[in-house]
């Protein structure tokens, strides 16, 4: 059964874990779950906690890189996504790695700026799922404050566009805490936390 917040499922060549989690941890602060295909595959077979988070899945992001075009579990996953019709959007080095089932799929070329990159993959996200249905805002980023421990949720009331505005205009998203009243500041384009006071 899929949670009420729409998961991401990572897919990815085992060495490159650790690249494409760093890239995609901004997500954390929006309203989707992520999880990144873990390393135990065996035998030719997807393992079972894979096969369940496919499940419950509503977008599959594989990263397509040389190394794991040819990845027998890139694409079997990437296979099982197809076939439970879920949104696949490519992160990839180059367009002329996309082939099978994500032979026509629009994508993310990763980019030297990885925050252009990231601005991409929120882009596509927003037009997939916006509004959101499952929250009082149509985008939002969900934020545990670090002086207080309370859960904020801050709209995001401007498009990307407008975002990447900010951004080269070195604006940051604020937002107070509902607690404490502490400042809090995100970058406009990654979503990553930036503190204020440091």
């Amino acid at each position: 059964m899929k949670s009420q917040r729409p998961q991401i499922f990572v897919s990815h060549y085992g060495e490159q874990k650790e690249t494409i989690t760093d890239l995609l941890f901004p997500i954390q602060y929006l309203p989707f779950n992520l999880y990144v295909a873990i390393d135990e595959r065996k035998f030719g077979k997807i393992n079972e906690l894979i096969k369940e988070n496919l499940k419950q899945s509503e977008v599959m992001i594989p990263y397509i890189t040389e190394s794991s075009v040819n990845n027998i579990w890139v694409n079997q996953e990437i296979g099982y996504a197809h076939a439970d019709d879920l949104f696949i959007l490519p992160i990839f080095e180059s367009s002329s790695l996309l082939s099978g089932f994500i032979s026509n799929t629009v994508g993310v070329k990763v980019y030297d700026d990885e925050i252009e990159t990231m601005h991409e993959v929120v882009s596509y996200l927003r037009n997939e799922y916006e509004p959101v249905s499952i929250g009082q805002y149509d985008w939002f980023l969900e934020f545990l404050c670090p002086h207080c421990s309370q859960e904020n949720t801050f709209p995001i009331t401007k498009t990307q566009d407008e975002l990447w505005v900010d951004y080269q205009e070195e604006n940051n998203i604020t937002r107070s805490c509902v607690k404490c009243g502490a400042d809090h500041s995100f970058n406009p384009v990654s979503l990553e936390y930036e503190n204020p006071d440091e």
